[in-house]
């Protein structure tokens, strides 16, 4: 006799999340590489491996917070081999800034599509679970990159490189708990 927690979750639904792990998965270990890229002797950017290492942290523990979640439901994760990034040096910080940008809205969007298929497949937990769990912490994280990067323009990067350093110390110092 075959038994199973698992009640009205969709095999569509518990695919998407078993990505979305692995997108998590990814982001955390593309920032874990930033971390340390500025934190090298010729970057010397230490506010800046600090925050890369907290977004670091943070992709790893909303993974494991969704695996967990998917285990509680009854599923199976599905771990899959995390990609390197294909930046492996980055030219600068807003390079660097602009790349997560992309990856925290490529999360957002398979989200979003999750959240859909779940409203598609009536399953309000699993709603109620991105809604309160990840979605909101996502608007906030490209909110926060979109204003770094602003930022960042409005010191003249990528060209005036004494505006990154200034960005490191200043806004960035101000802001980081984490230590490197």
């Amino acid at each position: 006799m075959e038994y199973s927690v698992s009640q009205n979750f969709h095999p569509e639904c518990e695919f998407s999340i078993s990505k979305i792990i692995n997108l998590e998965l990814h982001a955390s270990y593309v920032y874990f590489t930033m971390t340390y890229y500025f934190c090298h002797h010729n970057m010397a950017l230490k506010h800046f491996s600090m925050f890369f290492r907290e977004q670091s942290e943070k992709k790893k523990e909303h993974a494991e917070k969704i695996i967990q979640y998917l285990i509680k439901r009854g599923g199976h994760p599905v771990l899959e081999n995390i990609l390197k990034s294909e930046v492996e040096d980055w030219s600068n910080s807003l390079q660097a800034l602009e790349e997560a940008l992309v990856i925290e809205k490529a999360v957002n969007e398979d989200l979003l599509a999750l959240y859909d298929k779940a409203k598609e497949h009536e399953d309000p937990h699993l709603c109620g679970f991105l809604k309160s769990e990840l979605l909101d912490e996502q608007v906030k994280i490209i909110k926060l990159l979109g204003d770094y990067i602003t930022n960042l323009k409005r010191l003249g990067m990528p060209e005036n490189r004494s505006g990154e350093y200034i960005f490191d110390k200043y806004t960035l110092g101000e802001n980081c708990q984490i230590s490197p």
